[in-house]
């Protein structure tokens, strides 16, 4: 999920402006990442033989609690710990055919946050979907992916979000390649809130180059803005980010 989600294009750089991977907050104060919850402990997977460009991926694994209920100690000031656990399931199919390609996936992820040795901390579902187009040739990535999660404990509705993602990189030379990104989603957080106001619309631009300096080092440059903006007030989160850096691939 991570893969489909996180794309091609300057792939999982969770920058603002990334609609789908960023890790901006929206000014219902939800998280817009959509990839944020899949995570797995002690899992299997099992990836299929490729058939004329289509395979699938299988992914399990049980709960797994990652630390027990405990009382600090005497003379601490940590509070009390609690545990977590944490069962994910799903699949991807992946197909390509010359220039073209496409993805898909869904996962389940359910976690409960309390006591493990009790039977306290309610359980949370997390359903994640997300599918990608692409297109590459001749040194032209094109990208198009949408992609959604929704959480529910007891029945109600934690929180929902959905984007939809462009992206596009050229290499104009060997060596360097400009992309740019461009996205808009919405958000929305609990249903049982009393407050009326917890849809978002959101937004995001992301543009920026990376230079190749050797087959496993690059370096770039990047720039990307968001903004969140409540459908029914006048509330409303905007961020921008730059960074420079390198990436080397071990």
């Amino acid at each position: 999920m991570h893969g489909i989600v996180a794309g091609n294009v300057f792939g999982g750089n969770n920058m603002v402006g990334d609609i789908t991977y960023g890790s901006f907050t929206n000014s219902n104060g939800i998280a817009g990442r959509i990839s944020n919850n899949v995570t797995r402990f002690q899992g299997a997977s099992w990836v299929t033989p490729t058939f004329s460009g289509l395979n699938a991926r299988i992914d399990y694994s049980a709960s797994r609690a990652t630390g027990a209920a405990s009382a600090s100690a005497s003379g601490q000031t940590d509070g009390n710990t609690t545990a977590l656990q944490v069962s994910n399931m799903g699949f991807r199919v992946n197909y390509d055919y010359k220039q073209f390609g496409v993805s898909a996936g869904t996962h389940t992820v359910i976690s409960t946050n309390g006591n493990i040795a009790s039977t306290t901390g309610a359980e949370t579902t997390n359903r994640i979907s997300a599918v990608q187009g692409r297109y590459r040739d001749m040194g032209l990535l094109v990208e198009v992916t949408y992609a959604s999660n929704k959480a529910e404990s007891a029945s109600v509705q934690v929180h929902k979000n959905s984007a939809l993602k462009y992206s596009a990189s050229y290499a104009v030379t060997p060596v360097i390649t400009p992309f740019i990104q461009y996205g808009t989603g919405v958000s929305t957080a609990t249903i049982a809130n009393t407050q009326a106001n917890t849809t978002n619309n959101n937004v995001g631009y992301q543009a920026g180059v990376t230079y190749s300096m050797s087959k496993r080092t690059n370096l770039y440059a990047a720039y990307g803005t968001q903004k969140s903006e409540n459908k029914t007030s006048t509330a409303s989160v905007e961020g921008r980010e730059a960074a420079v850096g390198i990436l080397h691939t071990f």
